[in-house]
């Protein structure tokens, strides 16, 4: 995949600007309704990129983010990502969802979901669920990444399946 991305980038064939290390912590919200606020806050991998790919990174977290959190927690994360999900294959350029970028996208959230499971603390100190998940979502992961191009083949938003079952 990294290469494919690296050749297509060279000749800014399909390229798009951002993050490129996207995360919750990257960004900051403000205000609501009419009145909502985004603004980007860690800009360190900045510059062309792929489509979908901080789109890809963000799900991965939000995903753990969703399997380790409380049930409120869980509940508005994933109400929250769904609807991002939706409104952004809605409103996104129909180019960035051919095929081949989506199978980068969803190889891309397989292996955040194992890296992230092991850069990340999201156990807060418990090490006996710590190493129960661990292996859940490094196996579910790897799972994600072997099926990433028949998983790019379906239309409609990415990561949509994933989420409704949580």
């Amino acid at each position: 995949m990294h290469e494919r991305q690296l050749e297509r980038l060279k000749r800014f064939e399909g390229g798009v600007f951002g993050i490129g290390d996207s995360w919750p912590r990257s960004y900051l919200v403000g205000g609501a309704g009419a009145k909502l606020k985004l603004s980007v806050v860690d800009w360190e991998f900045a510059g062309m990129i792929s489509p979908l790919i901080d789109l890809s990174q963000l799900c991965a977290h939000l995903y753990l983010l969703c399997q380790t959190s409380s049930p409120k927690v869980k509940s508005r994360a994933k109400m929250y990502t769904l609807a991002m999900l939706r409104a952004h294959y809605t409103h996104t350029p129909g180019w960035h969802y051919e095929i081949g970028y989506r199978a980068d996208a969803w190889m891309l959230f397989g292996r955040e979901i194992i890296i992230n499971t092991i850069e990340m603390d999201w156990w807060h100190g418990d090490e006996v669920k710590k190493q129960a998940d661990m292996k859940a979502f490094g196996a579910y992961g790897a799972k994600i990444v072997k099926e990433a191009k028949q998983r790019g083949s379906i239309s409609g938003p990415l990561f949509e399946d994933v989420f409704e079952a949580l």
